[in-house]
């Protein structure tokens, strides 16, 4: 463990993604409107909208404007510190808020995914040929990008870079990553020894600095069937709903808890885990990886 590290300030919880405070701002309003015993169509016709658009508010799609919101606090008689909670969750709607989105390099598609990862409370990565984002290093993020002549790098290392934050929060989420054999051994053989040995070395420090954070290698003499790659996000109580998720480059399988399908991400993540090295194992592993100098 790096003493120098443990005698710095702990870092202060990364600020909730836009989505999830607009998610918030919709569930606090919903909250209210349930208790005051009125419906969407009557709370819009007390706002002068129509029935959708309390919908699109209450499910998180759509911000509201400062003034509406001003109006909803009114109608539902909002106590002021609640009503200053959801001010402060109605800021993702704010046209600064939506330009930085619209920069983002990140597919439109995946950007729920790296917003709700940084509210996660535990993160469970399989991977059976290839370095998760989440784990990679600057170095390899780089060489990746421009070996497939990828346009702005710079913005895409600093975007993959930011989901990243979380490995600094206090509390962090719990973070596991399950790789199968195969991603060290195309790593060590596949890409140039710098890139390889900063890449392994930064995974073996996330390991010895991160007590939140787990790398486990699925060996060569597994006996367990290796899934495609998934990875199951889950969250506090009360808070947003547990999902897993599968990822191609077009597009997304997302399964929420309550569908049958999410069941069986969870018996897969068991089956595989069990017969994964263990923490200490999987380090050493790591550490054996490691291209001569």
């Amino acid at each position: 463990m790096n003493a120098d590290r443990l005698l710095k300030p702990p870092v202060r919880q990364p600020p909730p993604s836009l989505r999830t405070q607009r998610t918030r701002l919709g569930v606090g309003i919903r909250e209210w409107r349930t208790t005051r015993g009125l419906t969407q169509a009557e709370l819009a016709g007390s706002l002068g909208c129509k029935q959708p658009k309390i919908q699109k508010i209450e499910s998180g799609k759509a911000g509201t404007r400062p003034d509406d919101l001003e109006k909803i606090v009114e109608i539902l008689r909002i106590p002021a510190f609640d009503a200053n909670r959801l001010r402060e969750f109605n800021q993702a709607n704010a046209p600064a808020a939506r330009r930085a989105e619209r920069r983002m390099i990140t597919p439109q598609w995946f950007r729920e995914i790296t917003e709700k990862e940084q509210d996660a409370a535990e993160i469970l990565s399989w991977t059976g040929n290839r370095i998760p984002g989440l784990l990679q290093s600057e170095y390899y993020m780089f060489a990746q990008f421009q070996a497939s002549h990828q346009e702005r790098v710079t913005d895409r290392v600093a975007e993959r870079m930011a989901r990243q934050r979380m490995f600094d929060a206090d509390p962090g989420p719990r973070v596991v990553f399950m790789l199968e054999y195969s991603c060290i051994e195309k790593l060590v053989h596949g890409k140039p020894p710098a890139v390889a040995t900063d890449q392994l070395e930064h995974m073996i420090r996330l390991v010895e600095t991160h007590p939140t954070a787990d790398i486990r290698i699925l060996p060569r003499h597994a006996d367990a069937y290796s899934d495609e790659d998934f990875t199951i996000l889950r969250f506090a109580p009360a808070d947003l709903d547990d999902f897993a998720y599968q990822e191609s480059k077009i597009g997304l399988i997302v399964v929420p808890q309550d569908q049958d399908g999410f069941a069986s991400y969870e018996e897969s993540w068991d089956a595989q885990i069990a017969a994964t090295l263990s923490r200490e194992q999987s380090l050493l592993h790591l550490k054996a990886s490691l291209p001569s100098r």
